[in-house]
């Protein structure tokens, strides 16, 4: 996953520490693999499970003893189910494949998520269009079709809002054929195509409550941090392009250790709440490296050499890591995480297409002066690499789709 952020991140953390890194890529200009720290490895896309498999599988051969970081769900799904013949070459911490599910099949989550104390959105699991439309029948509206789970989708779609009770079959099917799985899923988690039916609060999703950290095992030692994810691309559902720095939640902390216990999980975590009516709903829980990673590394939680050092074993100094990162860094509240480029991309092309106001941008200009000090993604001084290339793939974007990068960088689901 050489293009994703959080993968990027690693490769900067693990590297400024005297780890090699290598980043397996199939594409010329995933950021990570242009980072002075990393060694590019040509490799399958994943989407071949078979034939990604088996390179990685050789390539453990060749050399012994690498560490492998799960950087998506799909590598957090894979490295489980396939986690006999992969230590035999690698060095890998990953919980079992029961774990994972309990986490990544949003209705077990939710499920165990409201036995440890956490609050959910009202969430229906419908089998069929049928069940969809009987369940949903009488329903505040709208709602908002979503995967049950993210891990090998074939469109990682975020949800389809549903705005009416007459509209319910059709949706559901329309979004089934949409969003389909391979049989590497399917055969292990049969009901994993089938979406989920939850309420759809707009104007809670434009500040999502986050707090990420990393639990040890035995769930004795944990260290976290908190974040507002404060504009998302594309709105209301996407990946957070603005950060702030916020407080953890005691409570709210406390019953994500215990939800990780109930479940015997060690690890990185990430997760994700709408703020609604004074109360934190958990939406999301990811069990694996994250877009903003590189904002938790700056304020003192190095997630990446959590995950290295559980990894090879080293439980004494990943204690003492611990129990120092617990204590955020003391200039983190002056902190922002701000994806530069992706930001004024967003903002411009909105302002363009008159789908925000001038006073929106404004705003967003505003916020970001008002930061002492920026963490940008892909962009850091002394490792140029990645932002070059991240500017290079979104200009041939541009201008490869221009239709289609106008229209998803001008999206607003409401």
């Amino acid at each position: 996953m050489g293009d994703w952020f959080g993968t990027l991140a690693a490769v900067r953390e693990l590297g400024r520490r005297g780890v090699e890194v290598r980043v397996a890529t199939d594409r010329l200009f995933d950021r990570s693999a242009w980072s002075r720290y990393a060694r590019r490895v040509r490799a399958p896309g994943i989407r071949d499970v078979n034939e990604y498999l088996g390179w990685l599988k050789q390539a453990g051969a060749r050399n012994p003893g690498a560490v492998l970081c799960a950087t998506s769900d799909d590598l957090s799904f894979l490295y489980a189910a396939h986690a006999r013949e992969l230590g035999e070459h690698f060095r890998l911490a990953t919980p079992g494949l029961e774990v994972i599910r309990e986490l990544l099949d949003k209705e077990r989550l939710y499920k165990n998520a409201q036995q440890a104390g956490i609050s959910v959105p009202t969430t229906l699991f419908p089998s069929d269009a049928a069940e969809a439309a009987s369940l949903g029948s009488g329903a505040h509206f709208p709602l908002l079709f979503k995967q049950r789970t993210l891990v090998l989708s074939r469109t990682l779609h975020k949800g389809t809002p549903v705005l009416s009770e007459a509209d319910l079959r059709e949706a559901w099917g329309r979004f089934r054929c949409g969003n389909q799985f391979p049989a590497e899923v399917l055969s292990r988690w049969p009901d994993a195509d089938r979406p989920v039916l939850q309420e759809y609060l707009p104007l809670s999703a434009q500040r999502i409550y986050c707090i990420e950290g990393f639990i040890a095992p035995g769930g004795e030692r944990w260290a976290t941090r908190a974040v507002l994810k404060v504009l998302s691309h594309p709105r209301y559902l996407g990946i957070g392009l603005l950060f702030e720095h916020a407080d953890v939640l005691p409570d709210l902390e406390a019953r994500l250790v215990r939800l990780c216990r109930s479940l015997g999980y060690a690890g990185v975590f990430q997760c994700e709440f709408i703020e609604h009516e004074g109360e934190h709903l958990l939406i999301d829980f990811n069990p694996r490296f994250y877009n903003y990673m590189a904002f938790d590394h700056a304020r003192g939680l190095p997630q990446a050499w959590f995950a290295y050092l559980h990894a090879i074993g080293a439980h004494e100094e990943l204690a003492a890591e611990l129990d120092r990162a617990r204590v955020a860094r003391p200039d983190a509240a002056t902190l922002a995480y701000c994806y530069r480029l992706g930001t004024w991309t967003q903002l411009t092309i909105e302002r363009l297409a008159r789908s925000v106001p001038p006073s929106e941008v404004e705003r967003w200009r505003r916020w970001r002066k008002g930061a002492l000090r920026l963490i940008d993604p892909a962009w850091e001084e002394g490792d140029p690499g990645p932002g070059i290339a991240d500017a290079i793939a979104q200009l041939w974007m541009a201008l490869r789709h221009p239709r289609s990068f106008f229209r998803r960088n001008s999206r607003r689901l409401s």
